[in-house]
């Protein structure tokens, strides 16, 4: 026993150079697949644990060094279920999984068990990266990934403050109230990829062409705004050549940030659909040049010029529509204070003194 934890004490180094390896490794496969994900966070078991480890297994563990499977541990949590196959796919994809010793502990539970799903795979370096400089010190190591959600991972945290393994050590006091936490916990985790998938498929719906939309597609929210800014659409290209126009120079990229602004201003102008919304400036458009010159000709650094895109164009002439305590409420949250300072004095000093109309909303 003695050696063995000697042997481990020289080598956690290494053990350590290879969690911080592997974690960005794994953090680097997630972000080139796509996926969103919560953190990833890497451990290397520590000398006492290690001790404690083989001193309470000791009949299990004749060599500790190679039988134990979690001197390194990596786990990614992610946000929902629907993702959780296409990391199976990247872990069996990039590694080799000792399959014996990987387990998907929610297919261990019984239905009438507590407890809650999660997966671990023991993992090997296959023959191709192993054969890599920089991972050749790792050749013969292996590592524990653990996949979770938010949601499994929040079980797992608290349910080790209990320390209960089995059922039966819990006190029946309190094993029904488990039951159900679990319960609670692994059906959100159902609602949340519910909810995504729907979303998704709303998505889908708002982009198929020929679409008429019904009052779920037409309402003002992110989603569809977003849609009629992707799409083209002449009301956003005559704002854009208003813009160019006064000298703007326009990118036609798009954030949710101003996006979500754009939902915010539509909504204090009492702007509830898409169609209002799209109503609203076009009967408006005349006075785009005129307002977009005004903010333009006050913003900061006007003479190095000024980059927009054509969903923040389209935000900067819809907040001219605003009166003071709307402004005052909007503040420009997120913004550059020196931009959100000058925009909002062009609108309230400048726009308001120009000889033209303000059609109310």
């Amino acid at each position: 026993m003695k050696s063995a934890i000697d042997d481990f004490t020289r080598l956690r180094p290494t053990y350590e150079d290879f969690t911080s390896r592997l974690r960005s490794f794994v953090e680097d496969l997630l972000k080139l697949e796509g996926i969103e994900y919560h953190q990833v966070t890497g451990r290397t078991k520590s000398v006492d644990s290690f001790s404690n480890k083989i001193e309470r297994k000791a009949e299990k563990y004749s060599e500790p060094m190679t039988e134990i499977t979690d001197l390194t541990g990596v786990r990614i949590v992610v946000y929902d279920k629907g993702v959780l196959d296409t990391i199976d796919r990247l872990i069996n994809e990039n590694f080799i999984v000792d399959l014996d010793n990987s387990v998907d502990k929610g297919k261990l539970l019984n239905y009438n068990e507590f407890g809650y799903r999660s997966a671990h795979y023991v993992i090997i370096l296959d023959e191709k990266r192993a054969g890599l400089r920089e991972w050749s010190l790792f050749k013969r190591l292996k590592a524990e990934i653990q996949v979770q959600t938010a949601l499994q991972n929040a079980w797992s945290s608290i349910s080790h403050t209990f320390d209960y393994k089995r059922k039966e050590d819990v006190p029946s006091l309190y094993r029904r109230k488990l039951y159900l936490l679990a319960g609670v916990l692994e059906l959100a985790d159902e609602q949340f990829l519910e909810i995504r998938e729907s979303e998704r498929k709303y998505q889908n719906d708002l982009t198929k062409p020929g679409n008429e939309p019904d009052a779920a597609h037409d309402e003002l929210n992110l989603l569809t705004l977003t849609s009629y800014f992707s799409n083209k659409n002449d009301l956003v290209q005559e704002l854009e050549d208003a813009a160019l126009h006064v000298g703007f120079r326009v990118h036609d990229a798009m954030s949710s940030k101003y996006i979500s602004a754009l939902v915010q201003v539509g909504n204090m102008l009492d702007l509830r659909t898409v169609s209002a919304f799209d109503q609203f400036i076009r009967k408006r458009l005349h006075l785009a040049v005129p307002y977009l010159e005004e903010i333009y000709k006050h913003g900061p650094n006007v003479q190095q010029g000024w980059d927009t895109y054509k969903d923040f164009t389209a935000l900067l002439f819809l907040l001219c529509f605003l009166n003071e305590s709307q402004l005052d409420k909007f503040n420009g949250e997120g913004w550059a204070r020196s931009i959100w300072v000058s925009v909002s004095n062009a609108i309230l000093n400048r726009i308001s003194l120009l000889d033209l109309p303000r059609p109310k909303a």
